[in-house]
């Protein structure tokens, strides 16, 4: 069993891709500052897809057996860390339209911390 610690680590974990993953999907796509113009993850489907990926990670990290939500923690974060890195000084919609930022130094430094 997983000290309270690692819970409390894990649920802290998991804050911030919630609020981001309910940010996305509850966003109209207008005024949202979304990254990707082709492919896949373009709006107005890539946000949505996004946030539902953000919501598996949250279900993972809170509801799977001890090491295999540490490991989505640890996936899910190594993910937004790439991310960041790639897309830095694009503008950022991580929170909807509640939080539009460029994504810089900061991005990648909570990222890499929380991995």
């Amino acid at each position: 069993m997983f000290p309270l610690i690692h819970e409390v680590v894990l649920a802290v974990l998991a804050g911030p891709v919630l609020a981001a993953a309910v940010a996305k999907l509850v966003a109209g796509l207008t005024g949202l500052a979304w990254p990707y113009e082709t492919g896949p993850l373009a709006a107005p489907h890539g946000p949505r897809l996004v946030g539902v990926a953000e919501l598996v990670a949250v279900a993972g990290m809170l509801l799977l057996p001890g090491r295999w939500a540490a490991l989505c923690a640890l996936a899910t974060y190594l993910a937004l860390t790439a991310a960041a890195y790639r897309l830095r000084g694009r503008s950022c919609a991580c929170f909807g339209v509640g939080r539009l930022a460029a994504i810089g130094t900061a991005h990648l430094a909570g990222n890499a911390v929380a991995v």
